[in-house]
């Protein structure tokens, strides 16, 4: 913590408060060009046959592109206007949490790992495109705010409640499923992703490994005190034995209506 307050007193200037909400914004403003000019897809597009050619702006330009694309129909643009609606409520909870300062640097390299990664796999690997580059962002800024409040209830279709853990969980298990056939998307969805597992990688760690020691110590607590608790059938009314604390005993009760346990019942005169 000493060592990002320091960083955050040297770079201050890297601060820009609202930056989620600001990328929405850019991303909403492109919906609407899109919409009245489709063209333009393919001119911010990333492509990297063309960027080799010296279009180089789409090495970024491909980020404006919105996570939902208005391909007709009424879908898109409820898709467009839900997923505005929950960035600007992440936002506003995680520069509660983190700060501006940390909520812009955690953008910055989820961008930044995420332009790297492609190119990386571009240049080295076989060429893929980038379709989807702002919703691996979305998801990414979503998995940090769920991993702060996993017990944030979002309701789906306005009724069922669903806690941001929840979500978020189902996100990760839909993607991975859809490109397990396809290793290279996969690759750069973890390259994506890096900056959100660096930080959240030994919170998550640290939460399983508390999870399970509080286990532990809430099953040995629950068995002394059911040991101690436990209702006892038989108790010896002149030494206090029980089945339990003397399972080798027989008990008698005796023509007076109380228990005596064998040892005693051979004492008693």
């Amino acid at each position: 913590m000493g060592l990002v307050n320091s960083l955050e007193l040297r770079f201050r200037w890297l601060s820009i408060p609202g930056f989620i909400r600001a990328v929405s914004i850019i991303h909403l403003f492109v919906f609407a060009l899109l919409v009245l000019k489709p063209e333009l897809h393919n001119l911010l597009a990333f492509h990297w046959g063309r960027i080799q050619a010296g279009e180089y702006w789409r090495i970024v330009s491909f980020y404006a592109l919105p996570p939902v694309l208005p391909t007709g129909g009424i879908y898109p643009y409820l898709g467009m206007g839900l997923a505005v609606y929950v960035a600007f409520l992440v936002a506003d909870l995680l520069e509660h949490s983190w700060g501006s300062f940390r909520t812009s640097v955690f953008c910055y390299g989820t961008i930044g790992c995420q332009i790297l990664t492609l190119l990386a796999i571009c240049a080295f690997v076989h060429p893929i495109s980038a379709a989807w580059g702002s919703t691996m962002f979305y998801q990414a800024v979503f998995f940090a705010f769920a991993t702060i409040f996993p017990h944030y209830e979002f309701r789906l279709m306005f009724a069922l409640p669903l806690k941001a853990y929840i979500i978020a969980i189902g996100i990760a298990l839909f993607g991975v499923a859809g490109m397990l056939g396809d290793p290279l998307h996969l690759l750069y969805a973890l390259g994506s992703l890096f900056p959100y597992s660096f930080w959240a990688g030994p919170i998550i760690i640290g939460y399983i490994n508390n999870r399970a020691t509080t286990q532990v110590r809430r099953a040995k607590f629950n068995s002394k005190v059911a040991s101690t608790t436990r209702q006892c059938f038989h108790t010896c009314k002149s030494c206090g034995a029980t089945e339990h604390s003397h399972p080798e005993r027989d008990f008698r009760v005796t023509p007076d209506d109380y228990e005596l346990c064998f040892s005693c019942l051979d004492e008693d005169p």
